[in-house]
């Protein structure tokens, strides 16, 4: 882990709901995310945490609530706010090549940043595919280089670690731990042993809802932070 630093709040959500033929996707969510960390949205299917990362992209609106961002921060430009979905979508008749140059240039970035894209996420071998003919693995090695292009400040993922392989594990860690100095990182994953070491941040949610928010001390994996804020919550429904 690393070593204490000044908490500085980049967004913060207040009273956030979304409703959706009539079901509160989002219920009254609150939660401060800080920059220069690693945020880890942790929970089952239908907690909400693709639907929170969609909000904060900008994607959709939240039915109610606020998005807040402090003056010392202020909020990124569209171009700054990176978002890699899950499953991955990219424009199935290009090639590799194609789909990061299309991305530099809707991005005013130059060829060249498409370039070094390709090199840096080892897709040098595989230029010349149609995206729809990737494996996993490189669809999110695609996706990846894609959003990282952009420079983002606010960096989104949701469940990027699926089809990873050992290598591209480690190069995917050495990229956010290098670019967190200057990013601000929300990440849903259910692999959460992958997680255990370097991520900075813990939100468990369920429901729609937050149920706890808490620093990676290292004293618990994640795992069982998870574990002891569902059973928290089941005690507090239950009394």
């Amino acid at each position: 882990m690393l070593a204490e630093k000044t908490a500085k709040v980049f967004v913060q959500l207040e009273q956030l709901s979304l409703i959706k033929h009539k079901q509160a996707i989002l219920d009254g969510v609150n939660l401060s995310v800080e920059d220069q960390n690693i945020t880890a949205l942790l929970g089952a299917n239908g907690a909400g945490k693709s639907t929170l990362l969609r909000v904060l992209s900008g994607l959709i609106a939240p039915s109610s609530g606020n998005v807040q961002w402090p003056k010392s921060v202020q909020a990124p430009e569209p171009q700054r706010i990176a978002y890699v979905a899950e499953p991955a979508v990219f424009y199935p008749h290009l090639t590799v090549m194609e789909q990061l140059l299309f991305h530099a240039n809707s991005h005013k970035m130059l060829p060249l940043n498409a370039e070094q894209a390709l090199a840096q996420w080892q897709l040098s071998g595989v230029a010349d595919k149609k995206t729809h003919q990737l494996s996993l693995g490189y669809r999110q090695r695609l996706a990846l280089a894609q959003a990282l292009m952009q420079r983002p400040r606010l960096l989104l993922l949701d469940e990027p670690m699926n089809g990873m392989d050992p290598e591209l594990m480690l190069l995917f860690q050495s990229k956010l731990q290098k670019i967190k100095s200057h990013c601000c990182i929300v990440m849903a994953s259910h692999l959460l042993h992958l997680m255990d070491e370097w991520v900075d941040e813990v939100v468990v949610m369920a429901e729609g809802q937050v149920l706890s928010q808490q620093k990676n001390d290292g004293q618990s994996n994640l795992y069982q932070i998870y574990q002891n804020s569902i059973t928290k919550a089941h005690q507090k429904v239950a009394t």
